[in-house]
């Protein structure tokens, strides 16, 4: 029995030095402890907050970058004179509209079709404010070689999609369609697209509408951005008006801002969830009586947690590492964790009415 509590009586003796020490010398272990973590805590003047979702969550130098960097060395593409879908390496800047009948049955449909177009128009004629000029779409659009913006071509089978509601052999077929003219790939165009043994399209669920932004300088950027917002506050705004379709809209920026939702709603839960933590740590550290009762023991833990998370993340800082928006999660591990040593303290202590002698001075 006696050899069990070995380790037990070692840890009393070391934490009765200890409290012995912070008791003859408070300045050293509380007044130091605060000014190195208010020094530290200052780098969050230096703070840098990085967003981008390519830089999170893919490694620097991983295969696809390596091969994406020969690629765009041997064949650059200019999204201003030369763009080309099938061979884009970035997402660059676009809107995107995804859209589904709101009865749930196909997409090819004049009336679906009429509105679409419509949807289109408006798009088209989105115009932004930059540097005392109006700009439309088609001023600020990614072109192709001969100037031509970028088109989407589902639209130029409206008529023929008119046709095919009482005409039997009118088809389209999925992912090739071949006209006199030209052949259209159709695999980005259109979606939920069920076809027979001849690959005719026999039902389709959505249609993809898509409207590439010139990138190619930092003037084009700006104005791609404020385009972008533009597009998705009118987009949002017609998806009520429109008594045929559902949309749903999406620019080069939409999952960073998503990821930056994600981030803001952790936060009106700091407060709340330090304060039930607060009042958690301090009725774990309550036991029968006052004498060995230490409250102020899991005010402490909670705070010293805190003075640790601000002054790991300011020293952090000064080494110009960026912050993400994921170490929110950080100061509720730190939380947790100290209050499991909360926890555990007074039984590590209280071992033999010593101990408690040892607790009791260290505490006055």
């Amino acid at each position: 029995m006696v050899a069990c509590n070995v380790v037990d009586r070692l840890v009393s003796t070391l934490f009765r030095k200890l409290g012995r020490e912070i008791a003859d010398k408070p300045g050293y272990f509380v007044i130091v402890p605060i000014l190195v973590a208010a020094l530290f805590g200052s780098g969050w003047q230096r703070i840098r907050y990085e967003d981008d979702p390519e830089y999170l969550f893919t490694p620097t130098n991983g295969r696809s970058k390596v091969e994406r960097r020969i690629v765009e060395t041997l064949f650059p593409m200019n999204s201003s004179q030369n763009f080309d879908l099938g061979r884009i390496t970035r997402p660059g800047h676009f809107g995107r509209v995804i859209v589904v009948p709101r009865d749930g049955e196909t997409v090819l449909r004049g009336e679906i079709f009429d509105e679409i177009d419509e949807l289109n128009m408006i798009v088209q004629n989105l115009t932004i404010d930059y540097e005392d000029r109006l700009w439309r779409y088609e001023d600020i659009c990614a072109r192709k070689l001969g100037g031509h913006c970028f088109q989407n071509d589902v639209l130029d089978f409206k008529s023929r999609i008119r046709r095919m509601e009482y005409d039997p052999n009118v088809t389209m077929t999925f992912p090739l369609m071949e006209t006199p003219n030209r052949v259209y790939f159709l695999g980005g165009a259109l979606g939920g697209v069920v076809t027979d043994e001849n690959g005719v399209i026999v039902n389709c669920s959505a249609a993809n509408l898509m409207y590439y932004l010139d990138w190619s300088t930092p003037r084009a950027k700006k104005m791609a951005r404020i385009w972008e917002a533009l597009f998705l506050e009118t987009v949002e705004a017609l998806n009520d008006q429109f008594d045929t379709i559902s949309l749903a809209m999406f620019v080069s920026n939409t999952l960073t801002k998503e990821l930056q939702k994600n981030t803001q709603s952790v936060v009106p839960f700091l407060s709340l969830t330090l304060f039930i933590m607060l009042a958690f740590s301090i009725v774990t550290c309550m036991m029968a009586d006052w004498v060995t009762s230490k409250p102020w023991l899991g005010v402490i833990g909670c705070i010293s947690s805190i003075m640790g998370v601000g002054a790991a993340f300011g020293l952090i800082m000064y080494f110009n590492l960026e912050f993400i928006g994921i170490n929110l999660a950080a100061p509720f591990l730190m939380l947790v964790q100290s209050y499991h040593h909360i926890r555990d303290a007074p039984f590590l202590l209280l071992s033999d009415d010593n101990d408690t002698q040892a607790i009791l001075h260290a505490s006055t």
